[in-house]
């Protein structure tokens, strides 16, 4: 019976430790955020990291076995077949007709196009698409994801299934942006630096400007306890800014985040542009 009342005052006094718990104030200040502080860092260099994400050697769409074909298929792809040589001289028979000896005639060797490094060189301008990902995750629950070797965007003449066999590329460029949240007493509790990368001006035979390997990389993800940070990446579909006889493609991409707290949830995009010409304006 002692037992029994014992087990009874320990529940008791639990069950009143929590609704005191339950009844305690979050601290106002510190879990509600003001808007986010968004600052472009202007064009800044790329580190190593930063070209493993933008080279295409991790690219499906560029794969060894597309890669661009050697010297000795210069045919087309198709080398000439060769024909083995007769034995030898025939002698004719006395009083027979000498020996037939048929023509054969030349083997057509069809005329291929040599592609560039995989994919298909029979693009048309006339339709700029999107041979990429549209949406994927680069923060999730205060964490940069790191699987974005394949998480790229690319505005393309149809037809084209990698970004290598246009010509003409330029240096791949890079903008910086800094989201921080501050709280209610002005202290900083949710921060991320990312980089926004891309291959601008490729050209198929001569004309358009393309864009290929437009991604952003999370470089620095700071959170302080009690709040948690998510950011995706949504692009447009791309648009042809110029003429079809010589297309300038032009892309949207955002970054919306999000910031949690026990009091708030708080959801903000910022908005980019960017175009064939290498142009990265904030909308």
């Amino acid at each position: 019976m002692r037992g029994s009342f014992n087990f009874f005052i320990v529940v008791v006094t639990l069950c009143a430790s929590g609704w005191a718990l339950a009844d305690i104030p979050y601290d106002t200040n510190y879990f509600s955020v003001q808007e986010a502080e968004v600052t472009s860092l202007g064009e800044v260099d790329l580190d190593g990291e930063d070209l493993s994400y933008s080279t295409f050697a991790y690219d499906g769409r560029c794969s060894g076995k597309e890669e661009k074909r050697e010297a000795g298929s210069k045919a087309g792809g198709i080398e000439k077949p060769s024909f083995p040589s007769p034995g030898g001289p025939l002698t004719p028979t006395p009083g027979l007709p000498g020996p037939i000896v048929p023509t054969l005639p030349s083997p057509t060797i069809p005329s291929l196009p040599t592609p560039g490094v995989g994919g298909s060189l029979v693009g048309d301008l006339t339709r700029i698409i999107n041979i990429g990902k549209m949406i994927w995750n680069i923060v999730e629950s205060n964490k940069p994801v790191t699987n974005l070797v394949t998480e790229r965007a690319y505005a393309m003449p149809s037809g084209i299934t990698c970004w290598t066999s246009l010509e003409n590329w330029s240096r791949p460029k890079a903008q910086a942006y800094q989201i921080a949240y501050k709280n209610l007493y002005g202290a900083k509790v949710a921060s991320l630096n990312m980089k926004v990368i891309y291959y601008h001006n490729g050209q198929l035979k001569g004309k358009g400007r393309f864009l290929a390997n437009v991604t952003v990389v999370p470089k620095q993800v700071d959170v302080k306890w009690g709040f948690k940070l998510h950011a995706q990446v949504v692009t447009e579909e791309p648009i042809n800014l110029a003429s079809e006889e010589d297309p300038v493609a032009g892309m949207g991409v955002g970054v919306t985040w999000k910031v949690e707290s026990v009091l708030q949830d708080k959801i903000q995009t910022l908005n980019l542009f960017v175009d064939g010409l290498g142009h990265l304006d904030q909308l």
